[in-house]
C-alpha cells in the first residue's frame, strides 16, 4: 500500500482510506477536514492516490484517497489499495443516486480484499438536496450501513457541515481495538487468536450483564444500579464495535432495550 515512509511516528498512526464514486466531493472532504497544507499524490495501479495528514480532536491519522477515473471503479479496487488500512470511508454524492447505490459494491469490494476492519458510509452535499430527498438518502445510507453493521453521516463538505464524524468515529473505533489488542501484546498468540480470546471475554461480560439485569427485572433497582449497568454496556458496546462483533452488538442493542425498560419501572 502506498505509505508515508518517514519515521516512525507517522507509520505508527492509524491509515484511514477514502474511497467513492468519481466527483462525490471526496478531495474537498479530505481538504476541509484536514490542518496541514502537505500532500502526497501519485499514480498506482490505474488509480491516483492522493496522501495526507489529519487531526480530529487530537486523533492523528493518514489519509489516503483513491481516486479510480473509471465508470464502475469499485470493479477495479485493487487488493493493495486496502492492503495495510485500518478504516475505510466510502462517500456518495446526495445529489447523484447512482453513487449511493454503488457505495454497497465497493463496501462488498472491501470485504472481499479485508474482512476484518471498520467501514463508514458518508453520503455528501447532503446541504444540496430537498428536505424529502434528504430523509430519502439518508434512509437508503441507513439500509446499506445496517447490511454492514457499519456507521453513516450525512455531511457537507462544502458548508463544513459535520465533515469530522465519520474520521472521529473511525479513528475512536481503531483507538479502542489497539488498546485491546495491546492487553496481549507479550502473550506470544497470534493476532487472530488474540481477537478470538478478547471477543469470548467481551461475551462473558455481556452474559454478566444480561443477569444482572435479569435479576433487577422483577423489582425496582436504584439509580445508581441502573447507571452502572449503562455504563457497562457502553463499555462492552465499545470493545465489540473495536471488534466487529456483530453478535455481541445485536445482544448488547437487546440488554440496552431491557435496560430502558428496567429505567422506566423505578
Amino acid at each position: 500500500m502506498y505509505s508515508m515512509q518517514q519515521n516512525t511516528q507517522t507509520i505508527n498512526l492509524p491509515t484511514l482510506t477514502i474511497i467513492g464514486d468519481s466527483d462525490v466531493g471526496k478531495h474537498l472532504l479530505l481538504e476541509k477536514v484536514s490542518s496541514s497544507s502537505q500532500r502526497k499524490t501519485t499514480n498506482m495501479f490505474n488509480a491516483q492516490l492522493t496522501l495526507q495528514k489529519i487531526n480530529v480532536e487530537n486523533m492523528e491519522a493518514n489519509v489516503v484517497l483513491y481516486e479510480i477515473h473509471e465508470k464502475q471503479g469499485y470493479k477495479k479496487l485493487h487488493p493493495l489499495y486496502i492492503q495495510g488500512s485500518d478504516g475505510v470511508i466510502i462517500v456518495a454524492d446526495a445529489t447523484k443516486p447512482s453513487t449511493i447505490q454503488h457505495m454497497m459494491d465497493w463496501a462488498a469490494s472491501v470485504r472481499h480484499t479485508a474482512n476484518d476492519i471498520p467501514i463508514v458510509f458518508v453520503a455528501n452535499k447532503a446541504d444540496e438536496v430537498t428536505p424529502s430527498t434528504f430523509i430519502f438518502i439518508q434512509e437508503q445510507l441507513a439500509k446499506t450501513a445496517e447490511i454492514y453493521d457499519s456507521e453513516y453521516f450525512m455531511v457537507s463538505a462544502r458548508m463544513e457541515k459535520g465533515i469530522d464524524a465519520p474520521f472521529r468515529t473511525l479513528l475512536e473505533q481503531i483507538k479502542e481495538y489497539r488498546n485491546l489488542i495491546e492487553e496481549y501484546a507479550n502473550s506470544g498468540l497470534k493476532r487472530e487468536k488474540i481477537k478470538s480470546v478478547i471477543k469470548e471475554r467481551i461475551r462473558s461480560e455481556i452474559n454478566e450483564i444480561e443477569r444482572e439485569i435479569k435479576s433487577i427485572s422483577q423489582k425496582s433497582a436504584s439509580p445508581d444500579k441502573l447507571f452502572i449497568l449503562g455504563k457497562k454496556i457502553s463499555e462492552a458496546e465499545r470493545k465489540a464495535c473495536a471488534l466487529l462483533d456483530t453478535p455481541s452488538k445485536i445482544q448488547l442493542r437487546k440488554l440496552k432495550k431491557e435496560l430502558e425498560e428496567a429505567c422506566s419501572r423505578s
